[in-house]
């Protein structure tokens, strides 16, 4: 049985909604056709909540029943209190569909052409997708990973793949 802890990290495996099947074609556009494990990403807030970025804006949901699997990188309790204080910041926010318009533009080009990376960064502070709200968290945690801010939940998967502790 899977106990959840605050701070772990959930990488969902199941297509659910229209934003995810965007973030599906856009994941096939930047790295070819090749079979996706994770199209979503959440931190656990606590054994029946989690934050996340679902489309729409940064909310606390409750954790579903299935169709993701559990990582618990090795972030100290602190760390982990830090990063869910930090998160909680972003609750309300609204999705950052110019990341992902960005995205499809360096996809279809091949990164020739892009939105000013400027207005991108600045955009950012104040909107967030997913996988930008779990690197959110990973910083605040103080927990050296490596992800950028577009980085997708197929990448957080690669850098958290030696931390799982439940399939569910």
């Amino acid at each position: 049985m899977y106990v959840k802890q605050q701070g772990d990290i959930l990488l969902f495996r199941t297509l659910q909604t229209l934003e995810v099947r965007e973030i599906d074609w856009i994941e096939r556009l930047q790295d070819g056709k090749q079979p996706y494990t994770y199209y979503h990403c959440s931190v656990v807030v606590d054994e029946h909540t989690q934050i996340e970025s679902n489309g729409k804006t940064v909310r606390i949901n409750a954790i579903p029943s299935g169709g993701f699997d559990a990582f618990r990188p090795p972030i100290s309790l602190e760390g982990r209190q830090r990063g869910i204080e930090q998160l909680t910041k972003l609750v309300g926010q609204t999705y950052d569909w110019v990341l992902i318009v960005d995205d499809v533009l360096r996809a279809l080009t091949h990164n020739l052409l892009h939105l000013p990376i400027k207005f991108v960064a600045r955009e950012e502070r104040y909107r967030k997708i997913c996988s930008t709200v779990v690197v959110a968290y990973l910083n605040a945690a103080g927990w050296n990973h490596g992800l950028t801010l577009n980085a997708l939940p197929e990448d957080i998967y690669i850098v958290l793949r030696n931390y799982q502790v439940y399939t569910v």
